[in-house]
């Protein structure tokens, strides 16, 4: 999850809409089906934060919850 987030605010949200479009991101290759669900639902997470500041997040991905 770490070398994801290290890849910054917008390749997360990238990441999360691609998983919500049914995609499989290239940054979860190698993740078995549990890990992959641990690993989303934090970075999930994480990103509620930004979401939750006055204005949203500014680095999100247009069309993306």
């Amino acid at each position: 999850m770490e070398q994801i987030c290290n890849l910054g605010c917008a390749a997360v949200y990238r990441v999360l809409d691609t998983v919500d479009r049914g995609g499989q991101p290239s940054e979860l290759d190698g993740l078995d089906d549990e890990l992959r669900v641990l690993v989303l639902a934090e970075l999930r997470s994480v990103m509620a934060v930004y979401d939750a500041r006055e204005g949203g997040a500014a680095c999100k991905v247009a069309g993306s919850n």
